[in-house]
């Protein structure tokens, strides 16, 4: 009966004898370390499957993030607080940071988010820009 490394060995020794062996293998193992590593720059921190919720500083606008789409408290015409949801929204992920494209009610938003496992007010914003291109930036907390 083998064991585990005598079994090893034999298929490193076949290795050395026919080293396009290596080359499917050495591939295997490039893809499960993107895999890990890709997974494990968003799995700590905030997460997009439950909603980050973000608001500025004095809590004027506030809105959740999810995978596809921005949830926004929609304007208090009526002294009730109202959510509205859009779910055309462009994602674009760069590293560990998060940006979220969208238009509503005729202004265009861009939510970003500089480090997703560590969100801080410094580096976070949300910034508004009217159609006679004007833009308002305000930085954001997120939980």
């Amino acid at each position: 009966m083998k064991t585990i490394w005598q079994e090893m060995s034999q298929k490193i020794n076949k290795w050395e004898d026919d080293p396009s062996i290596i080359i499917p293998f050495c591939y295997l193992l490039f893809a499960m370390l993107i895999f890990i590593v890709g997974n494990g720059a968003f799995a700590s921190g905030l997460d997009l499957k439950q909603g980050i919720v973000c608001q500025t500083m004095n809590g004027d606008k506030t809105f959740i993030l999810k995978n596809n789409s921005i949830a926004f408290d929609a304007d208090e015409s009526e002294n009730e607080r109202k959510i509205s949801s859009i779910s055309e929204v462009k994602t674009i992920r760069l590293g560990k940071s998060l940006t979220k494209l969208t238009k509503r009610l005729g202004l265009k938003y861009r939510v970003h988010i500089a480090d997703i496992s560590n969100p801080s007010i410094v580096d976070d914003f949300v910034s508004i820009t009217s159609h006679d291109g004007h833009e308002i930036t305000y930085p954001i907390s997120c939980e």
